[in-house]
């Protein structure tokens, strides 16, 4: 059985060439999406009760930050109220933030006291958020 016949040097040597190649796919695609965990805990971190307006902006902050690192700036930047749902909803299929999406865009303009917000909306919104960075597709 041994000295081994020059075949199995090959499949042993093609072996190791896919186990290679698979742990360089792994690494890269772990790195290409390090991005959305580092967002997720970020928004695991915000309160699950009644929010204030500075963890709205926070939420809308953290959405945006992680479309510039999956999308062009150029794309991503200027974009704002509807724009900024209608984007959010496109790039992810099943999100829905045109309905709970409203108070997110619409926090910018409140005074502090005078937002309403219930807990079931916060909630919805957090979900939402959190699906959409785990499911969002980058376009190239």
């Amino acid at each position: 059985f041994w000295p081994p016949q020059p075949g199995w040097y090959v499949l042993f040597g093609l072996l190791l060439f896919v186990l290679c190649y698979a742990l360089y796919r792994y690494i890269t695609h772990k790195k290409k999406n390090r991005y959305r965990s580092i967002a997720l805990r970020e928004v695991q971190s915000l309160p699950v009760q009644k929010p204030d307006i500075s963890e709205l902006i926070l939420l809308n902050r953290i959405l945006k930050a992680t479309a510039l690192q999956g999308f062009p700036r150029s794309t991503v930047a200027a974009l704002y109220g509807e724009e900024w749902l209608h984007f959010l909803d496109s790039t992810a299929v099943g999100s829905n933030f045109k309905e709970a999406g409203d108070i997110l865009v619409n926090s910018s303009y409140h005074k502090a006291e005078t937002l309403e917000i219930e807990s079931q909306q916060w909630a919805n919104l957090l979900v939402i958020s959190k699906y959409w960075i785990k499911k969002h597709k980058i376009i190239s």
